[in-house]
């Protein structure tokens, strides 16, 4: 089982999947105008919070975290929905989680899901445009 952490302008959703890409349980939560002020502290306390619970209740082997914008390794360059720039959320996180931890561009998440689970799982290349508060475009190669 794997975690799955997504982290939009105005929202943090967070789900169990199982192996087969099933959302074996889902929570969401809207980013109140307090806590955008101070959009650090909100995200990492939301997901300390919900994913000790759900490590208590799942055999959870690691976590993915999809971010609108520019990420590198364990670091968001740049996001400018979330407001954010330079600012390592994995070494953070692995503070207190100690499961491994990897982090992506919310819209190649997307276009690695549905290669793998969904619309596009029967093609080895595909262009996936991901429209939500940006347009956003990824590419994948099998």
């Amino acid at each position: 089982m794997k975690i799955g952490i997504d982290l939009g302008g105005s929202h943090i959703a967070i789900g169990v999947v199982n192996n087969l890409g099933i959302i074996e349980e889902k929570i969401e939560k809207r980013l109140t105008s307090e806590e955008k002020k101070n959009i650090k502290k909100s995200i990492e306390e939301y997901i300390f919070e919900n994913v000790e619970k759900i490590m208590s209740k799942y055999n959870i082997t690691e976590i993915g975290l999809a971010i609108p914008g520019t990420v590198d390794n364990e670091k968001i360059l740049k996001s400018v929905n979330l407001g954010l720039e330079n600012y390592n959320i994995v070494q953070n996180l692995k503070e207190k989680i100690k499961i491994p931890i990897k982090i992506k561009n919310d819209a190649k998440c997307a276009a690695i899901a549905e290669n793998k689970y969904g619309a596009l799982k029967k093609y080895d290349r595909a262009i996936f445009l991901g429209l939500g508060t940006g347009i956003r475009r990824s590419s994948y190669n099998r």
